[in-house]
């Protein structure tokens, strides 16, 4: 049981008269002690009862402490036991000892309680660029109150990819998801680490107008991604290479997220859009259609959890709660078919035969141990090497932590 344990500090000119002022309430009275009157059941009333000790008549030189307990069941039983059938008087000595002993016994046994009823929930931000099934963990822990019992109060933070990595440097966030916008980063030299990772694949499909119908259609058209160097924009270079087409006649439409590719697409801004489920299918009751699935022309980190050096060295077991309560939302959502389907209809607005078939999709995209194997790393690092100089030396390990996941070693 929670308490909520209050001390407080009044300065009297003895014990007695502390124990004086717990029967006079504090109001209209005098504030010296009568010590012709003993003192004895109000005493009783008050700790049993918890109410506030008042704390008026301060005098010189004696303090006596306070104490305030909610729901004050812990050590109550013992405090009315000691002073019941006790009155105080004149004599100070020894009503000043029995008092002393019965508040310091008080206030130590209910330390323990003290630290753990007032507790407070350690904050935590999400960099997300939109709305995805990709974060589907991260919605499911927030919603399902896994994060909240975990002690971590989390905020959701929209913003586009390209400014996620600062943004972690910055203090701004604390995690971000994207796999494919963390590693680059750590690979370029910032202090960035890849603490989770939640799917071994990711549908990425191209969903195009429906007048396209051979890949040497969409040269000279616009094409939605998330941003450069993100996986979208990585499948979709694939894409053009390997029925070699020079991609560069192709122009792309950076949207800062799957949500807004999706919309750019349904606007009928571009010819086609890198999507995932649901959207996919959204795209597909509007009119569009599936041209081809290219998520499984590259390994291709897609999301997890990335967090700075600093926070990992500074703050390791808020880390650490942030990912068991992610990895009990990945259970969750393998054993809860039906409620996991319901909430992916009211997440991305489809129906519920959709979300079914969505749920058996993301289902096959997750990860069993919530680690990145090497070879898909050294996969990524190759692809990324087509673009900017990587040094061959490259340790993976310098940029992969998953030390703290649930076992983890």
């Amino acid at each position: 049981m929670k308490m909520a344990i209050e001390i407080f500090l009044l300065q009297r000119s003895s014990p007695l008269s502390f124990l004086d002022s717990l029967s006079q309430n504090g109001a209209g009275r005098s504030n010296r002690p009568n010590y012709a009157q003993p003192r004895c059941s109000t005493m009783t009333e008050s700790v049993g009862s918890g109410k506030r000790w008042p704390s008026g008549g301060l005098a010189r030189r004696q303090w006596v402490f306070g104490l305030r307990l909610r729901p004050f069941a812990f050590f109550a039983p013992f405090a009315v036991k000691n002073l019941r059938n006790r009155c105080f008087t004149k004599e100070p000595s020894m009503n000043r000892l029995s008092l002393t002993m019965v508040l310091t016994l008080a206030i130590g046994l209910s330390l323990p309680r003290l630290s753990y009823g007032a507790e407070a929930m350690q904050k935590i931000r999400f960099g997300l660029p939109s709305l995805a099934l990709s974060y589907m963990p991260l919605y499911v822990a927030q919603e399902k109150g896994f994060l909240k019992r975990s002690g971590l109060e989390a905020e959701f933070i929209q913003m586009n990819t390209a400014i996620q990595p600062q943004a972690l440097i910055n203090g701004n966030i604390n995690f971000i998801p994207g796999l494919s916008a963390g590693i680059p980063a750590a690979v370029a030299g910032m202090p960035l680490v890849v603490v989770m990772n939640f799917y071994s694949f990711t549908p990425w499909t191209l969903v195009t107008q429906k007048d396209i119908n051979k890949p040497s259609d969409l040269l000279g058209k616009k094409i939605a991604v998330s941003g450069l160097r993100t996986t979208p924009y990585q499948l979709m270079t694939a894409f053009f290479k390997k029925y070699e087409l020079n991609e560069k006649e192709a122009t792309y439409v950076f949207t800062g997220g799957t949500g807004g590719s999706f919309t750019t697409l349904a606007t009928d801004q571009v010819a086609g859009a890198v999507l995932v489920a649901p959207y996919d299918d959204k795209a597909v009751s509007k009119g569009f259609k599936k041209f081809m699935m290219i998520g499984d022309l590259l390994d291709i980190p897609t999301a997890g959890l990335v967090a700075t050096r600093a926070e990992i060295t500074n703050n390791r077991d808020r880390v650490q709660k942030t990912i068991a309560a992610v990895s009990n939302a990945i259970a969750w959502i393998r054993g809860n078919q039906p409620d996991t389907a319901q909430m992916l209809a009211d997440k991305f607005k489809i129906t519920v035969s959709e979300a079914n078939g969505t749920y058996g999709t993301l289902l096959s995209m997750l990860n069993k141990d919530g680690r990145l194997p090497l070879k898909v790393v050294h996969s990524y690092l190759d692809l990324l090497r087509r673009e900017r100089p990587i040094p061959a030396d490259v340790d993976p390990q310098k940029f992969l932590d998953f030390s703290m996941l649930p076992g983890g070693k």
